[in-house]
């Protein structure tokens, strides 16, 4: 069940990771400490899944519930970590960005302390969407986060994990057309979709986590995008125009 609650959320089935994370939350006991490492699994799959159904207090109530599990017990560092994602979103409903950065920026050295790779990377794709998600700061937000994703995208390259790399590209390409960059982001744009398409991943499904407002921004601001020239690019050429191109704003 945990393994179908998370092949689900990688395709965008978020109804059937839901119900599959459920599933195994009945099946598992609670004071059985045999079940301490499948519990938070699955409890990680519901607050995942939750977060791509746009449910605001369902989704709060499983963070906190997630966190709650893990300080019952010692849990591994990838957990704890995890978990911790769910509090930064905790912290971003409250209108508390200095606790997000620190919980996220917590989140990351823990991944990083026990090899939890890949786990350092989404720790700032989810501080990057954050970060995207304030249109008071909008330019000043940008640009730190396309600096985090630059430090996320290398992390992929180093140990690939392909649907999440293409996640932070999504928001690069967002990020790129907040500071008037059109014609990159439009080319990024289009490389991100054709990968994702073949791959059968969703790219956006992290900017979920920062609500529904944000989504209807990068709707609106994609929508804005001139058409892509050029032929498709192919993955190595895709990350080398964003990583280039963040190496080359002021």
């Amino acid at each position: 069940m945990i393994g179908l609650s998370l092949t689900a959320g990688h395709t965008g089935d978020v109804d059937a990771a839901l119900d599959a994370a459920d599933a195994a939350l009945v099946l598992l006991d609670d004071d059985d400490p045999a079940h301490d490492e499948l519990l938070l699994e699955a409890h990680l799959r519901r607050c995942n899944a939750l977060a791509n159904l746009d449910a605001g207090e369902r989704l709060r109530a499983a963070a906190l519930a997630f966190e709650a599990a893990c300080d019952r017990r010692d849990p591994p560092g990838f957990l704890r970590a995890s978990a911790l994602w769910g509090i930064a979103l905790v912290h971003f409903q409250d209108a508390d960005m200095p606790a997000v950065a620190a919980t996220l920026t917590r989140a990351r050295e823990i991944a990083a302390h026990c090899g939890f790779t890949s786990g350092e990377a989404i720790s700032d794709l989810q501080l990057a969407w954050y970060l995207l998600a304030d249109p008071a700061g909008a330019d000043a937000g940008a640009r730190r986060a396309l600096d985090l994703l630059a430090r996320a995208v290398a992390v992929f390259e180093r140990q690939p994990n392909g649907s999440d790399e293409l996640a932070a590209l999504h928001a690069g390409v967002f990020a790129l057309a907040v500071l008037g960059v059109p014609n990159i982001a439009a080319r990024l744009h289009a490389a991100v979709t054709d990968h994702a398409g073949r791959g059968g991943t969703d790219p956006g499904r992290y900017l979920r986590f920062a609500g529904p407002g944000l989504a209807d921004r990068v709707r609106r601001l994609l929508a804005q995008l001139p058409p892509a020239k050029g032929a498709p690019l192919a993955w190595d050429e895709m990350v080398a125009l964003f990583t280039d191109t963040v190496t080359a704003l002021p």
